[in-house]
């Protein structure tokens, strides 16, 4: 199954030069957690809830006038609509991330953006299939909320006819 199967056709966005507070309401009205940050059709990086907090609140700066490129994390990972979704799951695993841009080949210039999609619907999307690539996120997930399960049942206190 490719990519361009499962993936969003929601992107959603910031401009480099919006401010925190631009993107933190944009962050609020979508219900996400981070944005693609774009310099005109470039994808130059991400910002995240975590981002404006640590980088922008924690050092005194006015998200008012900050802008989102001095808060961003520089460089975008991202991978193509024809690629394998097993290889965008792994590269979401590997780089710790919950959205992948994902960019197509139509622009003769370079590589445009097609849309951005989130770890959620690939690790459905490749579970239903039963393929899910070693070393995702989805994988240690699953083993957290299990182990985490298995020490609430240990500490559970014992009732009188279980004795």
């Amino acid at each position: 199954m490719k990519v361009k199967e499962i993936m969003t056709r929601d992107l959603a966005y910031v401009r480099h030069n919006q401010t925190i507070t631009e993107a933190a309401e944009k962050m609020k009205r979508l219900k996400v957690g981070d944005l693609l940050v774009l310099a005109g059709e470039d994808a130059v990086g991400m910002v995240t809830d975590r981002d404006v907090v640590v980088r922008t609140v924690a050092h005194g700066l006015d998200p008012k006038v900050t802008h989102v490129i001095d808060a961003m994390t520089e460089g975008v990972i991202s991978c193509k609509e024809d690629d394998p979704i097993q290889k965008a799951a792994q590269m979401m695993g590997k780089h710790q991330i919950r959205r992948l841009p994902v960019m197509n080949d139509q622009n003769a210039a370079g590589r445009s953006l097609s849309a951005a999609y989130s770890m959620i619907p690939v690790i459905k999307g490749i579970t239903r299939l039963g393929i899910l690539a070693d070393g995702c996120k989805g994988n240690a997930h699953e083993k957290n909320r299990a182990r985490a399960r298995a020490r609430a049942r240990a500490r559970r206190p014992v009732k009188a006819e279980e004795k």
